[in-house]
């Protein structure tokens, strides 16, 4: 049997900035995460920014979030920011490792923004018009189709090899696989879970929306073999879920815990909107 593996590119850490509204941007909590500081903190320094009134509505949005706090839920706050608004934010981190870590944020902007100048460059009109005709009364959350497709993505970042042993790579299988996931839900809902923090799979669902967006997954006979490795996100276990979120009835799916320490997170995040 050919065997199917993937050996990543250098490009690291895309989980920091998302494209949001055909923009690439990250996150007061991302940046507060990534640079080692209390959010607060970020919060704080966002607030205290020296800037005119015209960049800051250019280049941070203000958010709220319902968050837990023990037994108790409550309102926070948080940011969207360009690369802009992120430069001028972390102009007053200083030291060695705050500048190794900003080099390597611009870094990861400059080739996500590329991505997406990639992706627009070659977009073909007839995917959103297949989107458009798509006849599955489940998939009823279809935002962003100016999102980067997965084609693109493993275009530039990955190099298929066809005689290659699965074992070697099960860890580049399973990153591939999980990152043109992420893409994928900011296209369609396939998480069939509500619960916060957890992504429930039904296989069969997700390869037919990836195929009827002419994306590319891992072939699927490999996916039943290695998700059960899955670290991050959390292998759990495939099971029948009462309820499913998108198709509101008894569904199988795989299950799995998002690691929220971990700096590769949120990958079904529903997709934000800009205010």
């Amino acid at each position: 049997m050919t065997s199917f593996a993937l050996t990543a590119s250098p490009t690291q850490n895309l989980d920091w900035v998302n494209v949001i509204n055909n923009q690439v941007m990250t996150t007061s909590h991302k940046v507060a995460e990534v640079f080692g500081k209390r959010h607060t903190h970020v919060l704080r320094k966002i607030n205290e920014l020296d800037c005119s009134p015209e960049f800051t509505s250019a280049h941070f949005w203000a958010h709220e979030e319902i968050i837990q706090a023990g037994a108790v839920k409550r309102s926070s706050k948080y940011y969207e920011m360009t690369k802009d608004g992120f430069m001028f934010l972390v102009m007053g981190f200083t030291g060695k490792e705050a500048a190794r870590i900003k080099e390597s944020y611009i870094n990861v902007f400059n080739q996500m923004a590329q991505l997406l100048q990639q992706q627009q460059n070659t977009y073909q009109p007839d995917i959103l018009n297949m989107a458009e005709r798509m006849t599955i009364p489940e998939m009823a959350r279809v935002t962003q189709l100016d999102r980067m497709t997965i084609t693109q993505f493993l275009a530039q970042n990955y190099q298929l090899k066809a005689q290659h042993s699965l074992t070697e790579d099960v860890m580049q299988t399973l990153q591939q696989f999980w990152l043109a996931v992420k893409i994928i839900s900011g296209i369609v809902q396939v998480n069939h879970s509500s619960i916060e923090n957890e992504i429930a799979l039904n296989l069969k669902h997700l390869y037919r929306v990836a195929s009827q967006l002419k994306h590319k997954l891992p072939p699927k006979q490999f996916m039943f073999k290695i998700l059960r490795l899955s670290v991050n996100p959390l292998f759990i276990k495939i099971q029948t879920i009462h309820r499913s979120s998108i198709f509101h009835k008894p569904t199988k799916v795989w299950r799995f815990k998002q690691q929220i320490s971990s700096p590769t997170v949120s990958y079904l995040n529903s997709p934000s909107s800009k205010k």
